[in-house]
């Protein structure tokens, strides 16, 4: 779990120059987006036209329709974050304005490509509005792993090979209910890649079958899942 977290002020001032179209997220510097617009990424940013923050993650999953706007909350300080999960693939907006006004945003759908790709945090502002200013950010904190606690660890109970050729292992272990899986391999414990995803837990054993890409080597496996509260 990423969570990226920052403090921000927009204005909306008929009496002086208006915040617009300036926020802050996480891109992809590997991604550069289509001129003018820097890279691929998922922001929050003040929107003066209709006077709220927006959550948008159109460049950051690329989908014309995955953004939210928040109504309101401009010439105060207001708290903002963008969450992205690893392992189950998406990423949401939350905000906190204060006056027990909080909330999250819908979650989006994102590829792991995406997902990994994540590693600059930007500010930002589209000068073609000259008559607004950026808005004003602070207190920025980038934070990454387990945000509660789980239940337990995945616990691996067989593990063989397979097929013809032997070019296939086979997996078990006990899944929790609600839980999405994601099984990785390695030939160094190092660099891992993932080998099978997508495994829907249940509260009972699976086996998963994968193709080996290492053969004649020595691989090592590990399987990784969403967060499970403690009772």
């Amino acid at each position: 779990m990423l969570t990226f977290t920052f403090d921000a002020y927009a204005v909306l001032n008929s009496g002086g120059l208006p915040s617009h179209s300036s926020g802050a997220g996480l891109f992809a510097s590997s991604r550069p987006a289509p001129a003018g617009f820097g890279f691929e990424g998922t922001s929050w940013w003040f929107n003066r036209t209709f006077g709220g923050w927006q959550f948008d993650a159109r460049m950051g999953v690329s989908g014309s329709e995955d953004f939210e706007r928040i109504d309101g909350e401009f010439d105060k300080p207001v708290n903002l974050s963008i969450v992205v999960d690893k392992m189950n693939l998406q990423l949401w907006g939350r905000y906190d304005f204060g006056n027990e006004n909080a909330g999250e945003t819908a979650r989006f759908t994102v590829t792991r490509e995406q997902v990994d790709a994540l590693d600059l945090v930007e500010l930002t502002h589209d000068f073609r509005f000259a008559a607004s200013r950026a808005s004003e950010i602070d207190n920025i904190e980038v934070t990454a792993g387990p945000s509660t606690p789980i239940s337990h660890l995945p616990q691996i109970t067989d593990i063989w090979l397979a097929g013809e050729a032997r070019d296939e292992v086979k997996i078990r272990w006990v899944t929790e209910p609600s839980v999405t899986y994601l099984v990785e391999r390695s030939a160094d414990l190092q660099d891992w890649e993932t080998a099978i995803e997508s495994i829907p837990g249940n509260g009972s054993p699976v086996v998963v079958t994968g193709k080996t890409s290492l053969v004649g080597r020595q691989q090592y496996y590990r399987i990784t899942g969403g967060l499970v509260p403690l009772p």
